[in-house]
């Protein structure tokens, strides 16, 4: 048995935000939720606003004092965490960063690091090297995760007979043998009325998988909370023979749709239940053609590829103080193996 739900939470162009809109995940909201579920004991919310941000839009980072070997360090980091597939700092110019960073090294708990991770752009990664290098750092750039996405160009039809013949015939004999044998429910959440019955759908999902505790438990239910209330995101959830067996959380908004958390019961892989719940999540969001591409979060799991044909590098940049014994001492760590190297 089907049930495709639009009842429950109206169609995507409905949840999908406007194309002058950041996406959840780069918006206030999305920094809400990790401020209030993913600090740190010690941990400090700190807001950088610069004048080239949006007033409602300022850097919202994270301040920590952690022990390195013999040393006390004191970080300034972009307010990302495991979960955090993007962070944006559109509109910040070199100058404005370069006079901020003067002014954080004459404070006196002074960062001896700044930190940014999960940057998309190149520009971005250029604009904060030279901002930082300007206002006195000592500045070097990494490889963070990879990201797999896919451009949608006219719909379901068309992306899914793009997917390698393989996944194609293998979720569609699934999902046919599922309709012929047990028959299955797919429930999908959109609007804040269906929140409780999400984070209870989704959680039973996760507890049967194989995946680890979440190392911050309150983040998802709040997560999901802030989405629905927001019209941002879809949580679905797939029940075979009344019992769950997959469940995802979608991000929407921006042109964009991000596959952000899934799980299935491991004691249910014979029917692959997230392969199956991933294409009937896609054909209800790609039928809207404000969709025009769909990401995979996180990481380069294998199987990413098969739903995504595309990949594109993030990075961190990273700032020391030479000023202060912490920062000169991570400077030296960090950077002289690479001069070593070179020479």
């Amino acid at each position: 048995m089907m049930d495709h739900a639009a009842q429950r939470g109206g169609s995507t162009a409905e949840i999908a935000e406007s194309e002058n809109n950041p996406p959840f995940e780069t918006s206030p909201p999305w920094f809400s939720v990790l401020a209030a579920t993913c600090l740190d004991p010690g941990d400090r919310l700190r807001r950088l606003a610069l004048p080239g941000q949006r007033p409602d839009a300022p850097l919202f980072m994270r301040e920590r004092t952690a022990r390195h070997g013999v040393l006390s360090v004191r970080t300034l980091a972009s307010l990302t965490t495991c979960y955090s597939t993007r962070y944006v700092v559109t509109g910040v110019a070199e100058d404005d960063l370069a006079t901020e960073v003067r002014a954080l090294r004459r404070e006196r708990s002074r960062p001896h690091r700044l930190l940014f991770e999960a940057l998309h752009s190149l520009d971005e990664v250029a604009t904060l090297q030279a901002g930082l290098r300007r206002g006195g750092m000592v500045v070097e750039s990494f490889r963070n995760f990879g990201n797999w996405h896919e451009l949608i160009d006219e719909g379901f039809e068309t992306y899914w007979a793009a997917r390698d013949s393989r996944l194609r015939n293998t979720v569609e004999r699934r999902e046919r043998s599922l309709r012929r044998g047990p028959g299955y429910d797919l429930r999908v959440w959109a609007r804040p009325e269906g929140t409780g019955e999400a984070i209870t759908a989704y959680q039973a999902v996760y507890g049967a998988s194989w995946k680890e505790p979440e190392p911050y438990p309150d983040f998802i239910p709040a997560l999901i909370s802030a989405l629905l209330t927001h019209g941002a995101g879809l949580v679905g959830a797939l029940s075979i023979a009344g019992r769950p067996a997959a469940a995802q959380i979608w991000l929407v908004g921006g042109g964009g749709a991000t596959l952000f958390k899934l799980a299935h019961d491991e004691r249910q892989k014979q029917h692959s239940p997230g392969s199956v719940l991933t294409k009937l999540m896609l054909e209800r969001i790609l039928s809207d053609p404000a969709v025009r591409e769909i990401d995979l979060g996180r990481g380069d799991d294998p199987y990413k590829r098969q739903w995504a044909a595309h990949r594109r590098q993030t990075w961190g940049v990273a700032a020391y103080d030479p000023a202060t014994l912490a920062g000169m001492a991570l400077a030296a760590t960090n950077l002289l193996p690479h001069v070593v190297r070179r020479s």
